[in-house]
């Protein structure tokens, strides 16, 4: 789903439906983000993905790099503007600007790979096949 909403923003113009698609792939990339950076605050039961991970090749990540700016803004925006009510959602005007899909889309795609490398066998052949 995140594949398919970053690349129909790219195509769809402005009004509900854009939003539509916008709000989807902030929902998705912030799942992701918190399987891949679960950081203090996940709650039991929640899908981490070390969880997935050999013992002896560990899922190296427990939070947001600070050197991955996009990332964590990203995270910050959906939190705000999406999953939270709250008074630093920002206005309509700004809501769909600054989000870089493909960007965010790709980083991602490279912690997928990751994560697609260091999974056993069993979670693989779960997600993948």
């Amino acid at each position: 789903m995140l594949r398919a909403t970053a690349e129909l923003l790219r195509y769809t113009g402005d009004g509900a439906i854009k939003n539509a698609f916008l709000e989807s792939f902030a929902i998705h990339t912030r799942a992701l983000i918190h399987f891949y950076f679960p950081g203090p605050s996940h709650r039991t039961g929640d899908l981490r993905a070390a969880e997935y991970c050999n013992p002896e090749t560990p899922w190296p990540h427990w939070s947001i790099p600070d050197d991955n700016k996009l990332l964590r803004e990203a995270k910050t925006r959906a939190d705000k503007q999406i999953a939270h009510l709250t008074k630093d959602r920002g206005n309509n005007a700004s809501v769909g600007k600054l989000w870089d899909a493909h960007a965010i889309l790709a980083e991602l795609e490279n912690l997928e790979q990751q994560f697609y490398q260091l999974a056993t066998p069993e979670a693989r052949a779960a997600i993948w096949e």
